[in-house]
């Protein structure tokens, strides 16, 4: 059974569906999370989690954990809004983002303590946004021909699987630490999809937005 790619072209979601396929992955991998948390969160529950956390800690400015609140929010927002863009022919985006947003809860929960290496995984999640951001700007052209709202698609599952094994990562290291905080190297561990993201996204503005340059982008 294969899991390509979300569904372009508008058509019911199949039972092989990839969304279908992370749900069923991260209620099984996932101890903290379960079908009810997963199913009642939206981007305003995240939000308002993400001012409880702010609220508790109560980060100086600038600081790690203030940079890391900032940038889990910041990006949670562009999932939501491409998600939105996207819908009309993904049609299990908000479904998908629904999930994104638990796993970044859970990777938030992870608390201070990790306010380094959360850090570097946020900075980076900061620059997706910022790249979503772009492509979200220019919805008209999203969806212009099949090539591209595959590579639309594509871009999307990417960011899913992306978040789906950063998540998978911190949870199996918190698992196996006794004490201290969990390091990464994110590149590293995390470079293929990175490479698909971009790599579909700079199609996109090649062919789907000739008057860009690839260069004005992240």
């Amino acid at each position: 059974m294969a899991y390509r790619s979300f569904s372009n072209n508008g058509s019911p979601i199949r039972q092989d569906s990839h969304a279908m396929h992370m749900e069923a992955r991260i209620l099984r991998d996932f101890d903290t999370i379960d079908a009810s948390l997963m199913g009642n969160m939206n981007i305003e529950k995240f939000s308002d989690y993400i001012a409880r956390e702010r609220l508790s800690s109560m980060p100086h400015r600038g600081s790690l954990w203030d940079r890391v609140l900032r940038w889990a929010e910041f990006y949670a927002l562009q999932i939501d809004n491409y998600a939105k863009k996207i819908e009309a022919f993904v049609p299990e985006s908000q479904w998908a983002a629904k999930q994104i947003y638990t796993l970044l809860r859970s990777i938030v929960e992870l608390g201070e303590t990790n306010a380094d290496a959360l850090n570097t995984t946020f900075s980076i999640f900061y620059k997706l946004g910022l790249s979503l951001s772009f492509l979200s700007s220019h919805d008209t052209q999203l969806s212009l021909s099949s090539d591209v709202r595959e590579d639309v698609s594509r871009a999307f599952r990417d960011i899913h699987l992306l978040v789906f094994d950063v998540a998978s990562h911190y949870q199996g290291s918190v698992r196996g630490l006794t004490q201290g905080a969990v390091t990464l190297d994110f590149t590293l561990l995390f470079r293929e999809h990175l490479n698909n993201f971009h790599s579909c996204k700079n199609r996109y503005v090649r062919f789907g937005l000739s008057s860009v340059n690839v260069a004005d982008t992240l």
